[in-house]
């Protein structure tokens, strides 16, 4: 199987992706977090379920204008704007921005597949970390299968 995808960085579908994965995964250590706060110091607020309440919302609020900043410098910085050809046996990225060659890799440089809803995202081998985001609107499930078979297959061996 041989498909094209252009994939471009969005700072839309990044912020989506991110929140998604904060709520589904940090949100809870935040509540821990302050109901340990609040147990520790329940008088801060004038009582130990408005503290743990308060401090929740705190930590929540600053921990989203942090990943919101975040999100749009990393936006600003990663600029990717490429066709990527995914094949049977390498991956090709023609980068429309830059007057480069073509990259081209194996299924080896992805080195994980995890998909959201909404979102594919591959973590590459690469120092630093790199991710790829593909909105799953844009592929069909066929080709979803191809990606996730491709990479379980060069992780096992």
């Amino acid at each position: 199987m041989k498909f094209e995808k252009h994939l471009r960085s969005s700072n839309t579908f990044i912020l989506q992706v991110f929140l998604k994965h904060f709520i589904k995964r940090s949100i809870w250590k935040y509540l821990l977090g302050a109901v340990l706060l609040g147990v520790s110091f329940p008088n801060l607020f004038g009582g130990m379920l408005k503290t743990v309440v308060l401090l929740w919302i705190l930590i929540v609020l600053i921990a989203s204008i942090i990943i919101n900043f975040s999100i749009k410098s990393m936006s600003r910085s990663i600029n990717f704007d490429a066709d990527v050809i995914f094949d049977d046996e390498i991956i090709t990225i023609n980068h429309r921005n830059q007057t480069n060659n073509p990259e081209q890799h194996s299924w080896h440089w992805i080195r994980e597949v995890k998909q959201y809803e909404g979102a594919l995202l591959l973590r590459i081998n690469a120092s630093p970390p790199f991710v790829i985001l593909i909105n799953t609107k844009e592929l069909d499930a066929e080709q979803i299968d191809f990606i996730k078979y491709k990479v379980r297959k060069t992780i096992k061996g």
